[in-house]
């Protein structure tokens, strides 16, 4: 392990990277936390054994307030995502990837909430989708998710929590800021997944009576590109493995559902099975879809 860079140790929040091979979006990710409108933050990237130049963008900037750790075994991105947690020594911190965007008031508003919300355990707010170019493009999953939370600032706690989380993950999960005292909660993220690990990690939150809080603004761009984890992951089923994993761990730890309830239990997966199917047909990716209809079948 390597580390670059002194950091400023007063910071309320402390805004860890985890990173690898990310030169080409890396710079529009800096961009945007530079162009916070509060400065009182430290950036730490936490290079996962890059072979590219991804930690020079950072010692390029010459600022105090950004750092560089340097690991030279390539772990998973739950592991990876642990080193951040380990080191989180702030009031609060993000674990922001490295191909996203903050919107400039991001960190100010999302203090102010979990300043306003002192219980609360994590805040997460809305967030635009955008394309490799920046630009913003439309997403029905997005539009879904947004409609999902109640259209105020909301927290989510108790068995009212885990039932709102249950069908599926409506959290983007780099938009999300977590108070730092209040670890004991989730502790850390599974080393074993690689789609669901943060949708599993709000359900712990819930179930080890943490809280959540719904910020309703939109303070976040999540970039979707070709390059990206998850484009993998569905084209691989894992995606939909873990989904389904997820979902019998939850509804198997919960007591009080109504059987009508229970049979909407992969409802929210098969939409997401069937919309990745039907994109593939449109990109003429027809053993894709095939073998996701296939898989669809079993749950229905």
């Amino acid at each position: 392990m390597k580390s670059t860079v002194s950091q400023c140790d007063d910071s309320v929040v402390q805004i860890f990277i985890p990173c690898f091979n990310a030169e080409k979006t890396l710079p529009m990710t800096l961009s945007s936390i530079l162009a916070q409108t509060t400065e009182n933050y430290n950036v730490t990237l936490v290079d996962n054994a890059s072979s590219d130049q991804s930690t020079s963008l950072i010692t390029a900037l010459n600022d105090q307030r950004f750092s560089v750790i340097r690991f030279e075994e390539n772990v998973s991105l739950g592991a990876n995502f642990n080193r951040c947690i380990d080191r989180a020594s702030a009031k609060y911190f993000c674990i922001m990837h490295a191909d996203d965007e903050y919107e400039p008031n991001y960190l100010k508003n999302m203090i102010y909430a979990l300043d306003s919300y002192p219980s609360v355990t994590m805040a997460f707010c809305n967030a635009n989708i955008i394309d490799e170019d920046s630009s913003r493009r439309f997403s029905l999953k997005n539009q879904i998710k947004k409609r999902a939370s109640k259209l105020k600032t909301q927290r989510y706690v108790g068995e009212k929590g885990v039932l709102w989380i249950s069908d599926y993950n409506k959290v983007i999960a780099p938009s999300v800021m977590f108070r730092t005292s209040a670890r004991r909660f989730f502790e850390s993220y599974r080393n074993d997944l690689k789609f669901t690990l943060d949708w599993d990690l709000y359900f712990r939150i819930l179930q080890n009576g943490g809280e959540l809080l719904h910020v309703n603004e939109t303070l976040f761009n999540y970039r979707v590109h070709k390059n990206q984890q998850t484009a993998a992951l569905i084209a691989s089923m894992e995606k939909y493995y873990e989904m389904r994993t997820i979902l019998d761990r939850i509804y198997s730890e919960l007591d009080n559902v109504s059987l009508s309830l229970r049979s909407r239990k992969y409802c929210s997966l098969s939409l997401t099975i069937f919309m990745d199917a039907f994109k593939d047909l449109y990109s003429f990716r027809f053993n894709h879809a095939k073998q996701k209809i296939r898989y669809l079948k079993t749950i229905l």
